[in-house]
């Protein structure tokens, strides 16, 4: 073959090399630079599920006798090739020959197991062990798996899930912990919400699960319990209709405002925790005063004693006008806790605007109405059994002005970087621009010069001169231009000045018994409302790039809170301590079962009942004659309005010594505006 062609040859391959080593070198230089600084460095990370990976492309059958839920718990992120959740039913009619070829995942509570029932039937597990297993086998059609996750409850099963997870590797043999459980038991089945809620909220070394209280009853609890500490929530209340509960009770008296708590030993070293109080809602309360059952003393300790305001039945409501925030304060947060008292369902409310004034003229001091002629005067006009005082005693707050400032005009680009001197290397690629890529660029810049050869000293010399000439003058230049831009340059900003507004207020609620005057209840209240708001927007300049707009603002007057929110603070901390009277004493039973059905005979004479108006709010008239009275839902009332005029009320509900009531519709409005407080009401009761 003649010479020119083998030159030409030889000349085509090393171009076509040069090319490849070119692309190749360009794509690793890219990753590089893309890849982040650790990625380099080092190897990946376990993360939580690797372990999972046993089931990528397989078969997997999660066999529960718990919740579904707990599949998906486990399995997230895997990759199976089929997944199905089944039953101990659904199990046990599987056919041998599909079990041998699946990866199986056995979720198993053994609180739910039937008895006698092993899950799977080889499982070792028992008492308060959570077990965990996983068995690699192989098979014909490939390898499969069987992991056993089997736990004394519930929540110890998805303790255990979560542990399974988090394992680096397929344990090489079984992982056996033991835990200890705690069983929640409401006594009396009227405890079940509020054990519910204090074992979401548990954070202790025994695991809490609920057991019903019917099983505790009927002492058909078998092995479990008896391997658990236990925690009674009695309900003495509803303790009369359950042994157990009975038995408690007795050993212990108590009064009936007491909550007492105590921890007994159990033959087998665990012990049992009782709570017991004369209503679900005491129980919370003592729960929350004694979280951890396991600090409990060994002999009752009387943690609250609660008054007895099972007695109290009528309430009027009034404000104390002296205190912070004026009279329309006063007014509004009567009003509010005749509202949530009425939420209570357990007393007749009454608002009284009169009371304000009268409460602002007697000795009312922190232990009740003292001088007994004050307390008559508070007695006529309440026309109840006790009076609840609301009263402000302290209120702070303010505004303080912040500006906000958001830049319009966009960033500079960044300065001109200074350009790379020339390579020795007879073709050269750049690999980047950054300040961290020069070592990058040296190494192209050799391995280029190997493969393609490099430039003579007259090239490079012309080079250089060319660099040092022209370009490195003209970055330079360039340089120079950035920096008068960016000190010259004007920026644009949004100002939005934003007032934080705050208001704090503090008071107590007094219960006060008219006829002794003193106070039978007391919860002091406070609360704070925060909000913020934009007040004015404008557009400031500053000069510079690198400028900010200086700050601005201001604080108002601390003495003086906004109106507004003061309101919505006092009426926030005024229903939380009405509703905390739930948990501080013992109220009577609600309304609706204090009224008894009564049975009517034809043959009752009728006879006249006479009461007052206690209260108008609008269309609704309440008056002093009840369920006691032998007022019924739907009777007819005559109010005597002077001048011999007449008008009829229909009774439109029904409480043991009060009852609401409205106009009939054939009474003009005319003589509506004529009725007023303590006028007489006539009931005929017999009809």
């Amino acid at each position: 073959m003649p010479p020119f062609h083998d030159s030409f040859r030889r000349a085509v391959r090393r171009r076509q090399a040069l090319v490849a080593c070119t692309a190749s070198l360009c794509a690793v230089c890219a990753v590089l630079a893309a890849r982040p600084a650790d990625a380099r460095a080092g190897s990946r990370r376990p993360h939580e599920g690797d372990i999972l990976r046993i089931f990528d492309d397989t078969r997997v059958y999660v066999v529960t006798n718990d919740d579904p839920a707990l599949a998906d718990a486990l399995l997230q992120f895997c990759r199976p090739r089929e997944r199905k959740v089944l039953t101990l039913d659904e199990w046990d009619r599987t056919p041998r020959d599909v079990r041998d070829c699946v990866s199986t995942v056995f979720l198993v509570n053994r609180e739910l197991l039937p008895p006698g029932k092993t899950l799977p039937d080889d499982c070792p597990a028992a008492r308060d062990s959570v077990y965990m297993s996983a068995v690699r086998s192989g098979h014909p059609t490939g390898i499969t798996h069987s992991v056993t996750l089997s736990a004394p409850d519930s929540l110890s099963l998805r303790s255990a899930v979560t542990e399974f997870r988090r394992l680096s590797e397929t344990p090489r043999r079984a992982i056996v912990t033991d835990v200890r459980s705690l069983a929640v038991i409401p006594a009396t089945g009227s405890e079940t919400t509020i054990a519910a809620s204090y074992i979401a909220r548990a954070d202790m070394i025994p695991i809490p699960h609920l057991l019903p209280h019917s099983v505790w009853e009927s002492a058909k609890t078998g092995e479990r319990l008896a391997a658990a500490d236990e925690l009674i929530l009695l309900d003495r209340s509803a303790a009369s209709g359950n042994a157990e509960a009975r038995n408690l009770c007795a050993a212990y008296p108590m009064g009936d405002g007491d909550v007492v708590v105590w921890r007994e030993r159990k033959p087998d070293g665990h012990w049992r925790a009782v709570y017991a109080a004369q209503n679900a809602d005491l129980l919370a309360e003592a729960l929350r005063l004694r979280p951890d059952p396991t600090q409990l003393l060994e002999t009752p300790e009387v943690v609250l004693t609660v008054r007895d305001l099972r007695s109290v039945r009528r309430i009027a409501v009034a404000g104390v006008r002296t205190g912070p925030g004026g009279a329309e304060l006063s007014a509004r947060l009567a009003s509010r806790s005749a509202t949530d008292l009425r939420t209570l369902d357990s007393f007749e409310v009454l608002e009284r605007a009169g009371l304000s004034a009268v409460l602002g003229e007697i000795a009312l001091g922190q232990a009740g109405i003292t001088q007994a002629n004050d307390r008559a005067k508070v007695r006529q006009m309440a026309a109840a059994d006790a009076l609840l005082v609301v009263e402000v005693t302290d209120a702070t707050g303010g505004a303080e002005f912040k500006a906000r400032h958001t830049r319009e005009t966009p960033a500079l680009k960044p300065a001109p970087r200074r350009p790379q001197e020339p390579s020795r290397a007879k073709y050269s690629i750049k690999v980047g621009a950054s300040d961290d890529s020069a070592t990058l660029q040296s190494a192209v810049d050799s391995f280029f010069g190997k493969v393609a050869g490099t430039k003579t000293d007259r090239e490079y010399r012309t080079d250089l001169a060319q660099y040092n000439d022209e370009t490195l003058p003209a970055w330079e230049k360039a340089v120079g231009a950035y920096n008068r831009e960016k000190v010259r340059r004007t920026v644009k900003w949004t100002e939005s000045v934003v007032a934080r507004r705050t208001a704090t207020i503090s008071g107590s609620l007094r219960l006060v018994d008219l006829t002794d005057g003193l106070v039978l209840w007391e919860k002091p209240f406070s609360g704070t409302e925060t909000e913020e708001q934009p007040t004015v927007s404008r557009v400031v300049y500053t000069q510079g790039e690198d400028s900010s707009p200086e700050a601005t603002g201001g604080v108002e007057d601390e003495r003086k809170p906004p109106a507004d929110l003061l309101a919505k603070a006092a009426e926030a901390a005024v229903h939380a301590g009405i509703l905390a009277l739930r948990g501080t004493a013992l109220l009577p039973p609600s309304s609706s079962g204090l009224i008894p059905p009564v049975a009517w005979a034809s043959t009752v004479v009728a006879t006249t009942v006479v009461g007052k108006i206690l209260d108008i709010d609008g269309d609704s008239i309440l008056i002093g004659l009840g369920a006691t009275d032998g007022v019924r839902l739907g009777d007819t009332l005559t109010i005597d309005l002077g001048d011999g005029k007449v008008a009829s009320l229909t009774v439109t509900r029904v409480r043991p010594r009060t009852c609401d009531a409205a106009f009939s519709a054939d009474v003009s409005a005319a003589l509506k505006a004529r009725a007023n407080v303590g006028m007489a009401v006539k009931s005929a009761v017999g009809k």
